[in-house]
Order: C-alpha cells, then sequence, then structure tokens
C-alpha cells in the first residue's frame, strides 16, 4: 500500500486537499516521483511539462527523475516574452489563462505532462493545447489524482492518463477520499435564482444593451456548463413581474459559487438581480433535451 498517500491533508476548508505535507517528507516524496515517473521509464521522452504552480514541484522531479528536460506552463501574465495562450473555465468556475513561450519546444518532441491534482481536466486539456499547438505529441498526462467525472473521463478518453490515487485500487482508502463525507461538507450543489431588475424586458423588447447582456450570460453558462460547473440552467416562460430563472450548480465552496453568480454577465451588467441558495438534490430523473 502506498502508505505516503496518508500523508495528503484532507481537512481542509473546501474540497481541495494539501498535498504539500507530502512535498515535505523526503522519503515519501521520492516514492511519490518514482511512482509518477516510472511507467514511462521507457517513453523515449524528450520533456517533462508542469503546469503552474504545484505542478512545476512535481514535473521538475519527475523531469529530473526521467533525465529529460522541463517545460513550465505558466499562468497567463508571468511570462516577459511572446507566448502562446489560451483560455479556460477551471473547477471553481473561475476564467482563467495559461501561457507557454513561443517556441520552447522543438516541433515533434514526445512531452509527458504533469500536475498535482486534476478536478475537471479543463486546465490539463488547455495546457495540451498549447503544448500541441506548438508540435509536441502528448504521450500521457499524470498527477497524484485525477478526479472521476464527466469532463475527465472526456480527458482520459482523449489522452493515456496516470495517477497514483485512482490507478492505485488499493490506496484508496485513506483520510483525503473525497467520497468520504465527513470530509466533503454537504451540500455542494447551489442554486442561484435570477430575476430581470426591469421586467417589462420579457414583456416588451429588451434594449440593446440587455440583448447583448443576456447573450453574453448564456455564453457564459454555457461555457460552464462544459467545463462540469454548471449542471442545469432554465426559466421561467410567463412574462409576468413573477418571472425567474435558475442556475443549478456544483462547485467545491460556496465562496466559489457565490463567485460564479457575481461572474454572470446578467447580474454583474445589472440586468438581473441574484439570490444564492445551497441546494440538494433529491430524485433526479432523465431531463428532456433543450428546446
Amino acid at each position: 500500500m502506498r502508505d505516503y498517500l496518508r500523508l495528503i491533508d484532507g481537512h481542509t476548508r473546501g474540497r481541495r486537499c494539501d498535498v504539500t505535507p507530502l512535498f515535505a517528507d523526503a522519503e515519501a516524496f521520492a516514492r511519490l516521483v518514482a511512482d509518477l515517473a516510472v511507467p514511462f521509464a521507457d517513453a523515449d521522452l524528450d520533456y517533462v511539462a508542469g503546469i503552474d504552480a504545484l505542478g512545476f514541484i512535481l514535473g521538475t522531479a519527475v523531469a529530473l527523475y526521467l533525465k529529460v528536460g522541463f517545460i513550465p506552463i505558466r499562468k497567463e501574465g508571468k511570462l516577459p516574452v511572446p507566448v502562446e495562450h489560451v483560455e479556460f473555465v477551471d473547477y471553481s468556475g473561475q476564467k482563467k489563462g495559461l501561457e507557454l513561450r513561443v517556441a520552447a519546444i522543438r516541433r515533434d518532441s514526445r512531452v509527458l505532462l504533469v500536475d498535482e491534482w486534476i478536478e475537471t481536466g479543463t486546465q490539463a486539456l488547455a495546457a495540451l493545447e498549447l503544448l500541441e499547438r506548438a508540435g509536441a505529441r502528448v504521450a500521457s498526462v499524470v498527477a497524484i489524482n485525477i478526479d472521476d467525472n464527466e469532463a475527465t473521463r472526456t480527458l482520459c478518453q482523449r489522452y493515456q492518463c496516470h495517477s497514483v490515487w485512482r490507478d492505485m485500487e488499493e490506496d484508496r482508502a485513506f483520510p483525503c477520499d473525497r467520497d468520504v463525507e465527513e470530509i466533503v461538507p454537504e451540500p455542494n450543489v447551489f442554486l442561484y435564482k435570477i430575476q430581470p431588475v426591469r421586467p417589462e424586458m420579457l414583456s416588451d423588447r429588451p434594449t440593446a444593451d440587455e440583448d447583448r447582456i443576456v447573450d453574453e450570460h448564456f455564453a457564459y453558462l454555457r461555457r460552464l456548463t462544459e467545463a462540469g460547473v454548471v449542471l442545469l440552467a432554465g426559466r421561467t416562460l410567463n412574462t409576468d413581474p413573477g418571472a425567474f430563472g435558475i442556475v443549478i450548480l456544483a462547485p467545491h465552496t460556496e465562496e466559489a459559487a457565490r463567485q460564479v453568480m457575481h461572474d454572470d454577465p446578467a447580474v454583474r451588467g445589472r440586468v438581473m438581480r441574484a439570490e444564492l441558495y445551497p441546494f440538494r438534490i433529491a430524485l433526479l430523473g432523465s431531463l428532456p433535451p433543450p428546446g
């Protein structure tokens, strides 16, 4: 059993585990690096790439173990040189960006991508897009853990993925398992209700600004749905002042849910007012297709 995984602290705020105690133990850290790297010892790699920030720690160590170069994939705005840039929506529902130095790698290089923890796969997919745009051939994606959800399954269908947590079945029962109820506070689903600030917007023709902001609102929710943050969004079909819409989302914390609501262009642009509620799904049937 990989007992070093017990050093990961699961008693944290929200749903993120703290892996830094594992890094602080020299023997445990060395064993973790070996478990991540050994499956690729004969993979004929040219580089290991790591994602800012904890992916730098693991990625550098794995690169040294495999005796190949390390490629840092930075958060946007950090590199003082020409870059390739890609945007994505992360596990908390926030829009972010990653950057790679132009010509950082040779074309047709084989690259192993390393991150510390993959929740929804959107950040990893953004990093992979940068690598492939630069002409790299991706050998695999590795992390301490890759959460099992629809979004990460898409990642693992497209790329070979390896994690020491989920791939080593005997190591799944230890204090940071996020299926354990006492570590993951309930509820972890939230609902925000939105209503037009100007009720006449629904019964009369909306203004040009309202029309533009509602389009931005829809595009925002669509991005979050694709990222696995929004579960359902819709509105009532009446046009009187009682009309409302709902957005059901599953971020990792209430703070993240509130940030998603405040960042909604319809709320930020003061076209809609919004209220956030904790929400628990009791029954869930098959939903009809959007129409």
